[in-house]
């Protein structure tokens, strides 16, 4: 599964208002959390008005080359079967069940890539879990590996004997 980290969007009030305000610090934030948290690649979508897309475009697109190695995703990529995720569940409660769910059906179905939050553990538990499942991850090796690097679930406290 190909992650598109979606943090970095207009249609997220407080990254619109960091936009319109020029704030550094919560783009960078947002875009080395992301980083951290393995997205293959980050999607920048300022969501602004026609007349000033490309120079709003511009500025955060720097801002995030410059902080990390991770590509962008101006569009998604086009080889690849890709959905916002989290568009299926626009203004119902209790968002994040409807997207896990959303999210095993498309991988079942046959989804490529995913533009996401990379940073929910849970999101990234369901992808590797269906993975699994789906025999898209062969012996459940890569779900082994990502639980044991903390990428989802809680991590154990090892008992002294």
């Amino acid at each position: 599964m190909i992650i598109i980290g979606e943090k970095i969007n207009g249609a997220i009030p407080s990254v619109k208002q960091a936009i319109a305000e020029r704030n550094e610090a919560l783009i960078l934030e947002r875009t080395l959390a992301q980083a951290k948290a393995g997205a293959n690649f980050l999607d920048c979508a300022p969501s602004t008005a026609t007349e000033v897309e490309y120079d709003t475009m511009v500025w955060p697109i720097d801002l995030m080359q410059g902080c990390t190695d991770v590509p962008l995703c101006i569009d998604s990529p086009n080889a690849s079967l890709t959905r916002r995720i989290s568009n299926i569940s626009f203004e119902m409660p209790a968002r994040k069940y409807v997207n896990m769910n959303c999210m095993s059906y498309a991988i079942a179905a046959g989804l490529d890539s995913a533009i996401m939050d990379p940073c929910s553990q849970d999101m990234m538990g369901t992808i590797f879990a269906c993975e699994a499942l789906c025999g898209k991850d062969k012996g459940g090796r890569k779900y082994n590996r990502t639980y044991r690097q903390g990428k989802f679930g809680k991590k154990k406290i090892a008992k002294e004997i």
